[in-house]
């Protein structure tokens, strides 16, 4: 079957042929699940970067196969085309989005925001939630249902609000603000600047970074 994109970008500077990549999430039988979902949202990205309708049917049959279970068909859509739940409770998405939320509806935020007016709380709010409904909720969701990697992914959402200019100060002076430490670099500092400076490769890094560009 022809696709609009011939080739797409894998991360670690690797351009696979897109059926290669399609036929990889049913036909690598040692393929594990966080891989499995990491090569799905890149090929999700990319059929909805393209508008790719073949693609996007495919990669439906393919999370058919190994689930036993379409994605979801939605009628309302987020300002990025992506399926909007009309609520996600009693859902793996809930908690992660709601912690989220919290987290950015504190103070700290305003401490070390470019832009008070536009980067409000309710702003920061439909941000969550979109992100929450978009082709990275599940990365998200797995993350956050892993304690020990809560820290690497609230790290890696600061980092990317940083490099999309919501931020002004550097990781560090960010991560103080947030741990309200003045200049005093903790053990806690250090790590969660750390994971913010590990942002540009996660996927989901674009996604902000065009969701802060297009004026949302």
């Amino acid at each position: 079957m022809d696709y609009k994109i011939l080739f797409i970008d894998t991360g670690y500077g690797q351009k696979w042929p897109t059926d290669l990549l399609l036929l990889s999430l049913t036909a690598d039988s040692e393929l594990g699940d966080a891989e499995w979902w990491r090569r799905m949202a890149i090929l999700q990205n990319a059929a909805a970067q393209a508008s790719d309708s073949n693609l996007l049917a495919e990669l439906n049959k393919a999370k058919e196969k190994k689930y036993g279970c379409c994605f979801p068909i939605q009628e309302v859509t987020t300002s990025q085309n992506m399926p909007l739940l009309n609520s996600l409770e009693d859902t793996i998405y809930f908690a992660p989005m709601k912690n989220l939320q919290k987290m950015m509806s504190e103070e700290w935020f305003d401490k070390v925001s470019t832009n008070k007016n536009r980067f409000t709380m309710a702003w920061r709010d439909k941000l969550i939630i979109e992100l929450m409904n978009s082709i990275y909720r599940d990365d998200i969701a797995r993350e956050w249902g892993n304690p020990d990697q809560r820290l690497q992914l609230k790290g890696h959402l600061l980092g990317a609000f940083m490099v999309a200019g919501v931020f002004t100060n550097s990781a560090l002076c960010v991560a103080r603000t947030f741990y309200d430490t003045g200049k005093e670099n903790t053990p806690e500092v250090k790590t969660l600047a750390k994971y913010m400076g590990d942002c540009r490769k996660v996927l989901c890094t674009e996604w902000i970074k065009d969701y802060v560009k297009t004026g949302s």
